[in-house]
């Protein structure tokens, strides 16, 4: 029975610790992802990597796009202490056991901004933030914790424009969908 016991101890000890190392992400705003109910193709000026489009925007190259797409990535790492302070910390038993040494934070800002001739009709904007504990054993990968949140404030904004696809598709020229009477 004892021999049970420190097992699921230590299975829970090694499960808090990989939780631990797992990224956080934040998403702001906060919008609830619904199924479309239409096909919506928004041609915006964007000359990125077409994967961190959203699902309804395709890039053209055409500067008189109604849409633009475009994001913008900060990178932020934060240690517990100075070289001498982490000197000390790799002989703590604490570090040894997988306490965190610092973090490491992406923020994405994304924007689609829908025009209307030279006029800005509406703006939706993503915030993503992404943060990852870093120990001795487990450091950071920036270029995963940035294409985890290019995809967090894609999926937002794609969420935002479901929320107001009747307006966009018909920004965009989309002839109107017609619902059938049940």
């Amino acid at each position: 029975m004892r021999k049970t016991s420190a097992r699921v101890k230590a299975l829970l000890l090694t499960a808090a610790w990989m939780q631990a190392c797992a990224p956080t992400v934040a998403v702001t705003p906060v919008v609830e992802a619904r199924r479309p109910t239409r096909p919506l193709v928004l041609p915006a000026r964007y000359d990125g990597d077409p994967r961190h489009l959203p699902l309804s925007v395709v890039a053209v190259p055409d500067s008189d796009a109604r849409f633009e797409y475009r994001y913008e990535l900060s990178y932020e790492r934060e240690d517990l202490g100075g070289s001498m302070v982490l000197a000390f910390m790799v002989f703590a038993p604490a570090f040894l056991l997988g306490y965190p040494l610092g973090s490491t934070k992406v923020t994405a800002v994304a924007t689609l901004t829908a025009r209307d001739v030279d006029v800005v009709v509406r703006t939706y904007e993503a915030t993503a933030i992404v943060e990852q504990k870093r120990t001795l054993y487990h450091g950071d990968s920036l270029s995963d914790l940035r294409i985890r949140a290019l995809q967090a404030a894609r999926n937002n904004i794609e969420a935002q424009i479901r929320l107001d696809e009747d307006f966009l598709a018909g920004l965009a020229g989309e002839p109107e969908m017609r619902r059938e009477a049940p």
